[in-house]
């Protein structure tokens, strides 16, 4: 205990012996204050000198909740209404708690005494002895649970980020593949000379036909030819398949 967190009037433990009458852990109010030292009246059955005596502040502690000499900057606190916290800024006579859930209690806040009466109204006194230090374990279980989520959290997101590269990758791919099957049949004309082009799975054949320079140009015999060496080219067998209405339709091998 730190001397200005001993107030006259309220109720200490004994946290060591003093005499073999005055025991640790007996349970003490102060009387007055003198100095450094406190006469304290014994509240148990000790009856020597009316159970009164002189103590060092050293030697009492809270009779409940936390010693504020322990308070400090991330301490792991509980309280009764509030749940977990973690204490957070600390000065000589208060301190704040920023808990793990928001309270819903009414009349519940966040800044606490180190030491004494710390009346935020009439009813409520907010000051150590309405808190408890978690122990080693509940403080291993919060802090596991944090890494947990944030493990949990950065694998989603990992997942997320994974699954719409795939998703992009898988479309690409399937745009590729599309492409590579699909067939197209393209043609221009250069002077007297027809080209046809044949596109797939992303190789072009070409062949033409030209058109003798004493003949007049024709389209239809130009391309007629062209397609029949494409034909031939592409390794399939020249076939012409004419309309049944089809009329006057003169077939020559040139």
């Amino acid at each position: 205990m730190r001397d200005i967190d001993i107030h006259v009037g309220l109720k200490y433990r004994v946290k060591e012996d003093v005499a073999p009458f005055f025991k640790r852990g007996a349970v003490v109010v102060i009387i007055e204050k003198d100095g450094e030292l406190y006469r304290v009246q014994d509240l148990s059955k000790n009856k020597y000198l009316d159970g009164r005596w002189w103590l060092h502040y050293s030697r009492l502690e809270p009779l409940k909740g936390i010693d504020p000499e322990e308070i400090k900057e991330g301490l792991r606190v509980h309280h009764k209404e509030c749940g977990k916290g973690t204490v957070g800024t600390v000065n000589t006579t208060s301190f704040y708690v920023k808990w793990d859930k928001k309270p819903l209690g009414r009349g519940v806040r966040d800044s606490f005494s180190r030491g004494g009466r710390f009346l935020w109204d009439d009813h409520r006194l907010f000051s150590c002895e309405e808190l408890s230090i978690l122990n080693e374990k509940d403080s291993a279980v919060d802090i596991f649970r944090k890494l947990q989520k944030e493990c949990d959290e950065a694998l989603l997101d990992a997942l997320y980020d994974y699954s719409q590269r795939q998703c992009k990758e898988a479309l690409e791919e399937l745009k590729r593949l599309n492409a590579l099957n699909e067939e197209s049949l393209y043609w221009r004309r250069e002077g007297n000379k027809i080209i046809f082009s044949f596109v797939k799975e992303g190789k072009t054949i070409e062949t033409s036909a030209s058109c003798s320079s004493d003949d007049t140009f024709d389209y239809i015999t130009g391309s007629q030819i062209a397609l029949a060496r494409l034909a031939q080219k592409c390794g399939k067998p020249a076939k012409v398949y004419l309309p049944k209405d089809t009329k006057d339709f003169q077939i020559e091998f040139i």
